[in-house]
């Protein structure tokens, strides 16, 4: 099997198995973690959705929630659901996924990430099933894979955003099981890269190979 290349042009060299498909995460994998895209929107992008949106003073009363929520629960959207319900913005406010969407669709994707040519060619040559995975709505993801010009090796059958793992995220294990359901696969087939260790010791527990 080809290699792998990642978003700085890295590449992991695959044996060939028995695995099928291969679950990419999106963020900090294929696109590089030096790029920003995932620091700007958990950072700036966020916390001024908190502070607009949600009613807190300033950014630095937002980051102690943002931080708080964000440690236990890993997935912005889970985090800031279930600090909704735990009354935990100013005046008890309600937190909406619909606008916390809409307003990563606002961000200036292209600013961060680039085509890169190894990625893309490293994708065309790939035999295995490709599938990519995240914690955001779909259409942000489908946005990105745009940006790095690799959308055309992702069909929206195996595009897996929130909407498709809700009430559970990356790296949750039963967000990996439903994953698995979707594609109709088994675990022993499918091999998981990802950026982010916590995703991947999920991913083991679920016995999917990293």
């Amino acid at each position: 099997m080809p290699p792998f290349p990642y978003g700085d042009g890295a590449v992991m060299e695959m044996t060939i198995t028995s695995y099928t498909t291969i679950v990419i995460g999106l963020e900090d994998t294929l696109y590089d973690v030096g790029a920003g895209l995932t620091s700007h929107v958990y950072g700036e992008v966020l916390l001024d959705y908190m502070v607009q949106t949600l009613g807190f003073a300033n950014q630095a009363a937002a980051k102690v929630v943002r931080d708080l929520y964000g440690t236990r629960h890993r997935s912005t959207i889970k985090a800031l659901m279930i600090a909704a319900a735990e009354c935990a913005f100013p005046n008890c406010n309600t937190f909406y996924v619909e606008s916390w969407k809409a307003r990563l669709m606002e961000v200036d994707v292209a600013k961060f990430v680039k085509p890169n040519p190894a990625l893309i060619e490293g994708l065309r040559r790939c035999p295995l099933r490709l599938v990519v995975a995240s914690m955001a709505p779909r259409d942000y993801v489908i946005r990105v894979l745009e940006e790095l010009e690799v959308r055309e090796f992702f069909p929206d059958r195996w595009i897996f955003g929130y909407e498709d793992t809700q009430p559970h995220v990356p790296p949750d294990r039963a967000a990996y099981a439903a994953i698995l359901d979707g594609l109709q696969a088994q675990a022993e087939h499918v091999v998981v890269a990802d950026y982010w260790v916590p995703s991947l010791r999920e991913a083991r527990k679920k016995k999917l190979p990293i």
